[in-house]
């Protein structure tokens, strides 16, 4: 069996996508060991759906590990002008080029080939919601994060006297922490909402779903560049209190 060795010293979003592109190569004869930050171990196993997966503390590199930065050899700079900022069709281009350097196959043709497919994952509630609102708030400066503001959203949703979830407490309403979601339980309740409002941070990756992504009514990316592709339903703004009139 062939080994190869891969890491990223990044966040917990660029270290989810890293291990759907692994996961692609489920039924290869690869042994793939990834190494991260520790803090993100428990969440990432989660996430694996092979045994040819294998996670490790990031202090354990060897000399002759993949990089799997995004930024490696300045690509994202480089690139993502050319795709308007959609980071969606950015990736099935920076995954090709992980597949070419890795000298495997690839398997991203289209967006399409992103998407998560939920349904072998339970939900952790049975509850639907007009909105699922991910105002976690984002760690690498990709949006102007104003807590008020979500105070502001969730008051206002109450009273349009709509049913709404967050994945960062404010005040008694429901929030996914009540439940102890992962990431793959908030992508799965994705799946039943009607609606999302999202940060462009690490929570949203798993909310696009093969079985949902042509259902979701509206969804809005709160980014200061970056959106999405997948359809005309995606908007995306740089300021949450654009979207206060669209709701």
């Amino acid at each position: 069996m062939r080994i190869i060795n891969l890491h990223n010293d990044c966040r917990l979003g660029d270290n989810v996508f890293t291990i759907h592109f692994l996961n692609k190569y489920l039924d290869s004869d690869v042994l793939f060991n990834y190494y991260v930050h520790s803090q993100y171990i428990n969440e990432l196993k989660k996430h694996i759906i092979g045994e040819n997966i294998q996670i490790h503390p990031y202090h354990l590199v060897p000399s002759d590990s993949y990089n799997t930065w995004i930024g490696r050899d300045g690509f994202y700079y480089r690139k993502i002008s050319e795709y308007n900022f959609n980071l969606d069709l950015f990736y099935v281009d920076f995954f090709n080029l992980m597949s070419s350097n890795l000298e495997l196959s690839p398997k991203f043709f289209s967006n399409t080939d992103l998407l998560f497919d939920n349904s072998n994952y339970e939900i952790s509630t049975n509850k639907t919601y007009d909105y699922l609102i991910i105002n976690s708030q984002p760690m690498s400066n990709q949006f102007n994060y104003q807590g008020n503001q979500f105070y502001y959203l969730c008051d206002l949703l109450t009273k349009l006297e709509k049913t709404f979830i967050t994945t960062q407490k404010i005040k008694n309403y429901e929030c996914t922490t009540d439940y102890g979601m992962s990431l793959i339980d908030i992508g799965n309740l994705s799946n039943y909402c009607e609606n999302i409002i999202a940060v462009n941070t690490s929570p949203i990756i798993r909310t696009f779903t093969t079985q949902n992504i042509n259902k979701i009514n509206k969804r809005f990316v709160l980014d200061n560049e970056l959106s999405y592709s997948y359809n005309e339903r995606i908007y995306s703004f740089n300021s949450l209190s654009q979207i206060f009139d669209k709701l």
